[in-house]
C-alpha cells in the first residue's frame, strides 16, 4: 500500500527525518510512537507533500507521490491533523468540504451524491445528530469525530491521524480508536496513527514504528517494539512491561521517582544480604565459629586442668595433715609411757629406802 524508501526531510536548514525506511500493508493499522520532537508529525507532512523531502521516495499504491497531482493525492490520502480548525459553519457544511477533491471544473456546489456520502460517514461516526450545530459549539470529543467524518468523506485509501485522541477523556479515546479499528476491518482502510499513549498504541495497532531523533528505532508488532529496555532507552524513564490479561499485548506501567528510590534501597539491602548469605561468606562464618569453639573448649579444658590440680593439692595437703596428726599422737603416747615407767621406777626406789 505505502512504501517509504530512504526518506530524509526537515525544515529549511534543519534536518528532522534521516533515512526512514518502512512499508505499510493494505488494511493495516500502523501506530507511530516516540518522544516529543522525534519527527512523527514531520513524517505525516512528508507523506502528504505538505513538506518537501530532500532525499528518498514515497510510493503509494505503486506510484510515486511526486508524480501525483494534489487532487489525485487528496482522493487517495486523507489527514486529521492536530490543529484542525473550522470556521463558523455547521457540522454538515464542514463534513461536505471532504468532497471538494471530487468536484468537477467550475463546480461550486455539492451534488446529491456528495450529500449522500457525507450522511453515510456522519452516521458511521455518530455525528449526524450534530449536523445543524456550529462546529465551534460542540465538545472537543465531538469535534474530533467530525474531523474524522470529513476525512472519510474524501473516501481515501490511506487515512493519516496525528494524535486524534489528544485532550480527550478515556471514553472518547476508546470510542475513536474503536471506530478507527472498525474502519480498517469493515472498509479495508489503511490507517497510520500517531499516538503518545503507549498502552492504547499497543492495544489497537497491528504494528508499531518507534521513532527517536528522526530515526527509526524499531518496527514490528507491539510485543516486539514495546520492551522495557527499548522504552527506557528511548523515553529515559523507568517502566515495567506486563501483559494485558485479555489481549495478551504489552501493557506499560510507569514507576514514580519515589518508588524508584524505595526500590533502589531494597535492592541494596537485598544485595548486602546476598553477600552475607553467599557460600564464601557462610564458609568464613563457619570457620570463625569453629575457631571460637576451639578457643572456648581450650579455655574450658585449661580451667578443668587447673581445678584438678587444686583438688589434688588439697587432697595431698589433707593426707599430709592426717599423717602429721597420727605421728604427733603416737609421739605423745610414747612420751606418756616413758613418763609412767619413770614414775614407777622412782616409787620402787622410795620403798626400799623406807624399809
Amino acid at each position: 500500500m505505502l512504501e517509504i524508501k530512504n526518506l530524509s526531510c526537515g525544515y529549511e536548514t534543519k534536518s528532522v527525518l534521516k533515512k526512514i525506511n518502512f512499508e505499510v500493508k493494505h488494511g493495516e493499522l500502523m501506530g507511530i510512537i516516540g518522544p516529543n520532537g522525534s519527527g512523527k508529525t514531520t513524517l505525516l507532512k512528508a507523506i502528504t507533500r505538505v513538506l518537501k523531502f530532500k532525499q528518498g521516495e514515497i510510493i503509494l499504491q505503486g506510484k510515486s507521490i511526486d508524480k501525483m497531482g494534489f487532487k489525485e493525492l487528496a482522493r487517495e490520502v486523507a489527514v486529521v491533523s492536530q490543529d484542525c480548525r473550522a470556521g463558523i459553519m455547521t457540522v454538515e457544511e464542514f463534513v461536505l468540504l471532504g468532497r471538494i477533491p471530487y468536484y468537477a471544473k467550475l463546480q461550486f456546489m455539492e451534488t446529491q451524491k456528495d450529500k449522500e456520502i457525507t450522511e453515510k460517514y456522519m452516521r458511521l461516526t455518530d455525528t449526524f445528530k450534530l449536523k445543524n450545530q456550529l462546529v465551534t459549539q460542540i465538545s472537543q470529543g465531538e469535534k474530533q469525530l467530525v474531523f474524522i467524518a470529513r476525512a472519510l468523506a474524501q473516501e481515501p485509501k490511506l487515512l493519516l491521524l496525528d494524535e486524534p485522541i489528544a485532550h480527550l477523556d478515556i471514553t472518547h479515546q476508546v470510542g475513536i480508536l474503536d471506530l478507527i479499528r472498525k474502519l480498517t476491518r469493515e472498509l479495508g482502510l489503511t490507517v497510520i496513527v500517531v499516538l503518545h499513549n503507549l498502552n492504547l498504541a499497543s492495544e489497537y495497532s497491528d504494528r508499531l514504528i518507534m521513532i527517536n531523533y528522526g530515526k527509526i528505532c524499531k518496527v514490528g508488532t507491539p510485543q516486539e517494539v514495546l520492551t522495557y529496555s527499548l522504552i527506557e532507552k528511548v523515553y529515559k524513564t523507568v517502566v515495567v512491561v506486563e501483559k494485558n490479561p485479555f489481549s495478551l499485548k504489552p501493557h506499560i506501567l510507569i514507576v514514580s521517582e519515589e518508588e524508584r528510590r524505595k526500590n533502589t534501597v531494597q535492592r541494596q539491602k537485598k544485595k548486602q544480604k546476598s553477600i552475607v548469605d553467599s557460600p564464601q561468606s557462610i564458609d568464613n562464618r563457619q570457620r570463625i565459629n569453629a575457631k571460637e569453639r576451639l578457643i572456648n573448649e581450650a579455655t574450658t579444658n585449661k580451667k578443668i586442668t587447673i581445678d584438678s590440680c587444686f583438688r589434688r593439692n588439697d587432697k595431698h595437703k589433707k593426707t599430709k595433715t592426717k599423717k602429721q596428726i597420727k605421728t604427733n599422737t603416737k609421739d605423745e603416747r610414747l612420751k606418756t609411757k616413758d613418763e609412767r615407767q619413770a614414775q614407777r621406777h622412782q616409787g620402787t626406789e622410795t620403798t626400799v629406802i623406807s624399809y
